[in-house]
């Protein structure tokens, strides 16, 4: 997103596909255990810490989803600046954090793939990844048709075998498609994406 991602962890000072077809946190964020801070606690220093501005970063049981892919925390406020969410409103972007999950990646790291998490839907929030498929490969950012990769209505598509990987040191979220279907059942804004993404990979899949 612009900020850039070193932007990115300097404005969590301040405080996270199917086109058919409701445990909130008051601060607006919400931790996946162990989390990957992205922000810098030394910046914050010790007043910060004494009137309790970090987030809680509750322990879950759930594994990353694969090698280099660690939890991290999803911001409302760095979330509302994200082109995929963009034109939320705060209860939007709040129903999207508790029913997903951010995941920080390193550099050349599988996101997911044809064989691995591609019944789920990704979306890129930060940094840069790439779809491999066909032998070729396909470079994207978060404002490009493919800042979103996996779901239903793209295994419809028959697309042949692929993968999702991380380009640079980057941030996704993880929604399972249940969550998906409802938040488009709920209006929140999101098909105008998905419509995009599925004619970019439409074109792969001929």
């Amino acid at each position: 997103m612009k900020p850039t991602q070193d932007a990115r962890h300097a404005d969590q000072q301040g405080t996270s596909m199917a086109l058919s077809a409701p445990g909130a946190s008051p601060a607006g964020e919400r931790a996946h255990g162990p989390a990957v801070p992205r922000r810098s606690v030394l910046a914050l220093g010790a007043g910060a810490l004494a009137v309790g501005l970090l987030p809680a970063c509750a322990h879950s049981q759930v594994a990353p989803p694969g090698p280099g892919m660690t939890a991290s925390v999803t911001y409302l406020n760095l979330l509302a600046k994200t082109p995929m969410f963009r034109d939320m409103n705060r209860e939007q972007l709040q129903w999207v954090i508790d029913h997903s999950r951010e995941w920080a990646v390193a550099p050349g790291a599988l996101v997911a793939s044809s064989e691995r998490g591609m019944d789920r839907f990704w979306t890129l929030l930060d940094g840069g990844w790439q779809v491999e498929q066909g032998g070729k490969v396909y470079p994207a950012g978060h404002a490009d048709p493919a800042k979103w990769y996996g779901g239903r209505d793209m295994l419809a598509l028959g697309l042949g075998p692929s993968r999702l990987v991380a380009t640079k040191r980057s941030y996704v979220m993880e929604i399972e498609q249940a969550a998906l279907d409802e938040m488009l059942r709920r209006g929140i804004p999101l098909a105008p994406h998905l419509r995009a993404g599925l004619d970019f990979y439409r074109k792969l899949a001929r």
